[in-house]
């Protein structure tokens, strides 16, 4: 049986073993990150989250 190996497409390789790639990842992860600050920033410094648990009850009554 002869082996044979599939290529990566030259897209994907760019992305995962190019290091000039790094730029595109530095600012897809710092992107991420802000969005996942953002989404969870109200839930720290809104007094509901931590008075009594009235949105969490909420949430799980839906």
């Amino acid at each position: 049986m002869a082996v044979r190996t599939i290529q990566d497409p030259p897209f994907a390789r760019f992305l995962f073993d190019n290091t000039s790639s790094a730029w595109i990842w530095l600012l897809a992860r710092l992107y991420l990150g802000w969005q996942w600050l953002q989404a969870g920033w109200h839930k720290v410094t809104d007094p509901a989250w931590m008075n009594g648990g009235t949105a969490l009850q909420g949430f799980w009554a839906r």
